[in-house]
C-alpha cells in the first residue's frame, strides 16, 4: 500500500537536487569548521559574551 503511494507521487527531480544541496552544503561546513585556525575558533567561541 504505502509504496504504491510513493510511486504515485512522482514528485520529480526537485527533491534530489535539494537533497544532494544539502548533503554538499553539510559536507563543505563540516570541513570549514575542521580546517579553521585555532585563534578562529577561540574568536568565535566567545562571540555571545563579548557585550
Amino acid at each position: 500500500m504505502y509504496k504504491d503511494v510513493i510511486q504515485s507521487l512522482d514528485s520529480g527531480l526537485l527533491p534530489i537536487i535539494g537533497l544532494i544541496a544539502f548533503c554538499v552544503a553539510f559536507t563543505l561546513i563540516i570541513v570549514w569548521a575542521f580546517t579553521m585556525k585555532k585563534e578562529d575558533r577561540n574568536a568565535a567561541k566567545h562571540i555571545p559574551l563579548n557585550d
